[in-house]
This record gives C-alpha cells, sequence and structure tokens, in this order.
C-alpha cells in the first residue's frame, strides 16, 4: 500500500459520493449547475464540503502500525518526518505512527481538495448527463438554457 492508492481510493469514493448525490437531484438543477462551468456550483449542487473530505480521509487513512510504516516506507517525501498541522494522530501522542498517520490524513485531505477543483473532477458531471440523456441546450436567451431528453424527442 502506497499513498497513490490511497489518494485513488479517496477518488474513488468522492466518485461514488457524487453519482450518489446527482442520482438524488433534479435535472434540471444539475444542467444548470455544469450550464454555468463553475465547480463551486456543482459541489454545492451535491453538498460536497469539508465535512465528506474530511470523513473520507479519515476512513481510508490507515490505522495499523504496518500498514502506516508501509505508507511511509513507499511514499516519496517527508510524510514520516514532518510535524502535522493538526498535530498527531489517535491519542495525539508525538509516536512516530501518530504523525505519519496525521500525515496521510492531511496529504490525503489535500489531494481530494485539488481533485475535486480539476477538470477530471468536471468531466464526471459532463459524463453523468450525457449516460442519463440531460442535455444542455446553448440556445440564445430566448430558448431554454437546459432540458430533459424525453422518448425522443
Amino acid at each position: 500500500m502506497d499513498l497513490r492508492e490511497l489518494i485513488e481510493e479517496c477518488e474513488d469514493q468522492l466518485n461514488e459520493y457524487a453519482l450518489e448525490r446527482l442520482d438524488e437531484c433534479d435535472p434540471d438543477d444539475i444542467a444548470e449547475a455544469i450550464s454555468s462551468g463553475d465547480i463551486e456550483d456543482m459541489n454545492e449542487l451535491i453538498e460536497v464540503d469539508s465535512d465528506i473530505v474530511h470523513s473520507i480521509a479519515d476512513g481510508t487513512t490507515p490505522i495499523y502500525h504496518s500498514d502506516l510504516l508501509d505508507v511511509a516506507m513507499s511514499s516519496i517525501g517527508s510524510i514520516a518526518t514532518v510535524e502535522p498541522e493538526l498535530g498527531p494522530a489517535f491519542d495525539g501522542r508525538p509516536t512516530p505512527t501518530n504523525i505519519i498517520a496525521a500525515n496521510i490524513y492531511e496529504a490525503l485531505c489535500e489531494a481530494m481538495w485539488e481533485y475535486i477543483s480539476s477538470d477530471e473532477w468536471k468531466d464526471h458531471f459532463d459524463t453523468y448527463c450525457e449516460n442519463n440523456k440531460i442535455v444542455l441546450d446553448v440556445g440564445g436567451p430566448s430558448y431554454a438554457n437546459y432540458h430533459r431528453v424525453k422518448g425522443g424527442k
């Protein structure tokens, strides 16, 4: 296990969360958020916030000493030696594994924030529209800016 695998796992969980939330949203609201082109509008629509990011990072951060050490040994950088911003994990004592766990957690949070502001994240919304037949009209102001394709209309 290495940090890249953990980051990919977090991204997969974010993607699953987004799909579940999009399934609950009104197609017109989805089209409007995507038409705006603003990732923040899209994230607000599906309620991606710091609670979701921190929850996924917390659940993905290894808890066993051997897993923590595997990630630290396979990671380039100072994941085992830098003092974490949030302080040591678990019971707060500055043991090597607590410091490693906190640094992994912080790295996962940072990677997820970067991911949900990326073009790749935005592409998931476009793919969702394509797969669910939500079409964005780009007509002039006299046209509705969006509609859902129904029965070949």
